[in-house]
């Protein structure tokens, strides 16, 4: 079951980013078409709002992967799922950083 959640959150964040490339691939082509600037910068908002949904998801990901090596090696599990990992990992996830606390 941990294992479908895993699996649903890394569907969820590339689904995301196939959207984010339809989105910002358009806005550019309209930007293109009629040579309005303003286009070209509108297509940074949904880059930006697209980047914190992917960091959430893929922060979630990494919850459920602590929970389910917690799970596999039969270690003590807290009540709440959120107690897992502490220091919330959404800058780490949005930049990229591997290191969970």
């Amino acid at each position: 079951m941990i294992q479908a959640v895993i699996s649903r959150m890394a569907n969820n964040s590339f689904m995301l980013k196939g959207w984010a490339v339809t989105l910002v691939a358009g806005v550019f082509a309209l930007s293109a078409k009629d040579a309005n600037q303003m286009y070209f910068l509108i297509a940074y908002i949904p880059i930006v709002l697209f980047w914190f949904l992917d960091s959430y998801y893929l922060q979630l990901e990494r919850k459920f992967r602590v929970l389910y090596n917690k799970v596999r090696k039969r270690e003590r599990i807290p009540e709440l799922p959120t107690e897992i990992i502490k220091v919330s990992c959404m800058e780490r996830a949005a930049f990229g950083l591997k290191k969970l606390t």
